[in-house]
C-alpha cells in the first residue's frame, strides 16, 4: 500500500476508496445492529460503460441549472418590459440564487435517508415545474416566485450530483471525474447569456421553456434506470430520521438573511425598518437552528461536529472566500470593461472569455494532476497563491490598460480558479468521514453560494450607491436612466 498515492493528513488513498466502497450488500436500517439514527452506505462500483452513461446524463442536470441561473440576464429587459415593476427585476435572479442556497445543505441529508436518486429526482422534479411556471407567469412576483422553486430543485440537482459521484467513483478517479463534470457548469455560465439574449429576441419565455425538454428526459431516465443502491429501510423509519425542525430553521435562516443581504442599498436603504426586520428574524432563525443542531437532532442536517475538524473549517471558509471573489469578478468585470473601458458587450464577453476558457483547461488538468499523484495539498496552496496573485494584479486595471495585459491578468485568475474549484471538493471529500461526506459536500457548495451573496453585495454597496450619490449630485434628471449602458448581468444582480 504504500506505493499508492496519498492524500496529505488522510493516509493512503486506496485504504480511503475500500472504506468508501464498504460491503455491498445492503442492510436494513431496522435490523438489530442499526439504530434510528443509522444510515447506509450507498456507495456502489460501476462498469466503465454504465458509469460514462450516467456521467453523461449528470453533466447534462449540471449544465441545466447552470445555464438557468445566468441565461435570464439578458432577458430582463424584454421581461419587465412585458411585466412591468423594472425596479423589482433583479430579485429574478436572486431569487434563484436564495432558493439555491436554501436547498443544498437538505437534500443532501435527505439523500443519506431516502437515497441519492429519489432526491435527485425530486430536484429535477421541482427545476421542471418552476421554469416551466416561469415561462407562463403573468405577474413580476409571479416569475420571482416561480424563480425561487426553479433555484430550490437547482441546488438540489447540484448537490446530489456532487454525492453521488462519490458514491460511484473511487477516491483514486474522483479528481478527473469531477474535474469533467465542473465544465458543465463552467462552459454553460459562459454560453448561458448570450443564448439567453438569442431566444428573448423571439420570446423570454423560451429562455424558462427551453430546459424543460432535457429536464422531463433526465427524469424519465432516472425513473427507468438508476444503477445506485437503494435505502432499504422503511417508509415509516425513513421518515422518522427527518430533522424537520432543523432543516425549517435552516432553510427561513437563510432567505431571511440573504434577502436583506442581497436587497439592501439598492431595494431598500441598509437602516431601514425592513432590513433590520429581516436580519433580526434571520439570525434569529441561525442560532435556533445551532441549538436544534447541536442539542436535540438525531440526524442533524448539518453535524456541528464537522466545524471541530480544522482542515474542513479551513476549506470551507475558502470555499466561501473565493466564492465571494468569484462571482463578483464574473459580474463586475463586463462593467467595467463596458463603463470604464467603452468596450462594447461583444468584446467584454470576449474579454472575459480569457478567465472561463482557462478555469475549464485548468480544472481539467487538475483533475487529471490529482488522480495522477493523489495530493491535493499541493494543488490547494498552488491555486491559492496563484489566485492572490491575480487579483491583486486586477487592481491595476485602468481605462488606459492594454487588452494583452488585462487578457493575461485573466488567465492567470482563470488558473487559480480552475486550480482549486473541484480540488477543494475532492479534499472535503476525502477528510470529511462516510457519515458525513454527504453533508460536507452540501455545507461546501453552501458556503460558496452564500460567498458570493455577500461579495455581490459588498460589490454593489462599494461601487453602485457612490456612483449614485455623485451622479445624482452633478449630472442632470435626464442623463440618470442609464440602465441601457449596464450590461444585463450587472443590471440583474445589482441588488446582490
Amino acid at each position: 500500500m504504500s506505493k499508492n498515492p496519498t492524500i496529505i493528513g488522510s493516509g493512503p488513498i486506496i485504504a480511503k476508496v475500500e472504506q468508501d466502497a464498504g460491503d455491498s450488500t445492503p442492510k436494513s436500517i431496522d435490523s438489530e445492529e442499526h439504530s434510528a439514527t443509522a444510515l447506509e452506505d450507498q456507495s456502489s462500483r460501476l462498469p466503465r460503460s454504465r458509469l460514462v452513461l450516467i456521467c453523461a446524463s449528470l453533466m447534462v442536470a449540471l449544465f441545466l441549472t447552470a445555464f438557468e441561473q445566468t441565461s435570464v440576464s439578458t432577458g430582463l429587459p424584454a421581461i419587465s418590459n412585458e411585466l412591468g415593476s423594472a425596479d423589482s427585476r433583479a430579485w429574478i435572479g436572486t431569487a434563484y440564487l436564495i432558493g439555491s442556497t436554501a436547498s443544498q445543505a437538505v437534500f443532501t441529508r435527505l439523500s443519506d435517508i431516502f437515497g441519492r436518486m429519489p432526491m435527485y429526482m425530486v430536484g429535477i422534479g421541482l427545476f421542471f415545474l418552476g421554469s416551466l411556471l416561469c415561462g407562463f407567469a403573468k405577474s413580476m412576483g409571479q416569475l420571482i416566485a416561480f424563480r425561487g422553486i426553479a433555484g430550490f430543485g437547482g441546488g438540489g440537482i447540484l448537490v446530489c450530483v456532487m454525492v453521488i459521484m462519490s458514491d460511484i467513483v473511487s477516491l483514486r478517479n474522483r479528481g478527473k471525474i469531477q474535474a469533467v463534470m465542473g465544465t458543465a457548469v463552467i462552459v454553460a455560465n459562459g454560453i448561458a447569456p448570450t443564448l439567453g439574449g438569442v431566444f428573448a429576441e423571439a420570446n423570454w419565455r423560451w429562455i424558462f421553456w427551453v430546459v424543460c425538454p432535457p429536464a422531463a428526459f433526465a427524469f424519465i431516465q432516472t425513473w427507468f434506470w438508476h444503477p445506485l443502491k437503494p435505502v432499504i429501510a422503511k417508509t415509516k423509519t425513513k421518515i422518522g430520521q427527518i430533522d424537520y425542525l432543523g432543516m425549517f430553521c435552516q432553510i427561513a435562516s437563510v432567505i431571511f438573511l440573504l434577502i436583506p443581504i442581497s436587497g439592501a442599498g439598492s431595494s431598500f436603504a441598509w437602516n431601514s425598518a425592513k432590513a433590520i426586520a429581516f436580519l433580526a428574524i434571520g439570525v434569529l432563525f441561525f442560532i435556533a437552528f445551532l441549538i436544534v443542531e447541536g442539542f436535540y437532532a438525531k440526524i442533524p442536517i448539518v453535524p456541528l461536529h464537522l466545524f471541530k475538524n480544522r482542515s474542513l473549517s479551513l476549506l470551507f471558509f475558502s470555499t466561501f472566500c473565493t466564492g465571494a471573489y468569484y462571482f463578483s469578478a464574473v459580474y463586475y468585470l463586463p462593467a467595467f470593461f463596458q463603463s470604464v473601458r467603452n468596450e462594447t458587450p461583444l468584446a467584454s464577453s470576449l474579454l472575459l472569455l480569457a478567465l472561463i476558457l482557462t478555469q475549464v483547461v485548468t480544472i481539467l488538468v487538475a483533475g487529471f494532476v490529482l488522480t495522477r499523484y493523489g495530493r491535493y495539498n499541493p494543488l490547494l496552496w498552488t491555486g491559492y497563491a496563484i489566485y492572490l496573485i491575480g487579483a491583486g494584479l486586477q487592481t491595476r486595471f485602468e481605462a488606459s490598460t492594454s487588452q494583452v495585459y488585462i487578457i493575461g491578468i485573466l488567465i492567470v485568475e482563470g488558473f487559480g480558479m480552475g486550480w482549486t474549484l473541484q480540488t477543494s471538493l475532492v479534499a472535503i471529500q476525502a477528510i470529511a468521514t462516510h457519515e458525513d461526506r454527504a453533508v460536507a459536500t452540501g455545507v461546501r457548495n453552501s458556503a460558496r453560494f452564500i460567498g458570493g451573496s455577500f461579495g455581490l453585495a459588498i460589490c454593489s454597496n462599494i461601487l453602485g450607491n457612490p456612483l449614485h450619490h455623485s451622479t445624482v449630485a452633478t449630472a442632470p434628471a435626464a442623463a440618470l436612466n442609464l440602465d441601457h449602458l449596464m450590461p444585463a448581468n450587472l443590471v440583474q444582480e445589482n441588488a446582490c
